[in-house]
């Protein structure tokens, strides 16, 4: 091997290593901080409540799911300029913005059904979250497509602490299921 090589190689080597490690303690901050908010909820939430915030936000990330469709995974795999990776985020805009809107009718649906206030109430706020993790999501595949590992996987920490932290004040103010919801919005 060269010494050209090897002076390529090895900071790259060491990016990469310290891009993994940055990601594995994202891992462990994220289910840290969801194991903390879980034991919280499960405290101050009755069991219908929590229910109700599982099977609404279920259904919330299914539609999140299928308006992701793929695109980070796409950005990340794409061996070219920098046209292309743009271009997918803009479609992964209006694709939010279209699941969002899908969720945001079904909320007013619920509250026109007569169906319990919470559930298109929640409804309404999960179409927010829709919109903004279907591009977050997008942003984070950009993120690695362009060497920031590292700070894709710092701003994901940093989002869950947050998340988590506004969840559990909420909580302990009284703001019941809708503490989840404003959890999850303030960690997109």
């Amino acid at each position: 091997m060269t010494d050209s090589a090897n002076k390529t190689g090895a900071p790259r080597l060491a990016a990469t290593i310290g891009g993994g490690a940055w990601t594995v303690a994202e891992r462990v901050i994220s289910q840290a901080s969801q194991l903390i908010l879980f034991v919280v909820a499960a405290r101050l939430l009755s069991p219908a409540e929590f229910g109700t915030f599982a099977l609404v936000s279920t259904c919330a990330l299914l539609l999140l799911r299928m308006s992701e469709v793929g695109w980070a995974p796409y950005i990340m795999s794409w061996h070219g300029d920098e046209r292309v990776p743009r271009q997918v985020l803009g479609v992964s805009i209006v694709s939010g913005l279209g699941a969002g809107v899908v969720v945001a009718l079904a909320g007013l649906a619920a509250r026109q059904l007569y169906v319990a206030p919470e559930v298109g109430n929640m409804l309404l706020l999960f179409a927010v979250w829709v919109a903004l993790a279907t591009v977050s999501s997008a942003q984070q595949g950009m993120m690695i497509w362009q060497d920031g590992l590292r700070g894709s996987a710092i701003a994901e920490s940093v989002g869950e602490i947050l998340g988590m932290a506004v969840a559990v004040a909420a909580l302990y103010e009284g703001h019941g299921v809708y503490s989840l919801v404003y959890g999850r919005l303030t960690f997109q």
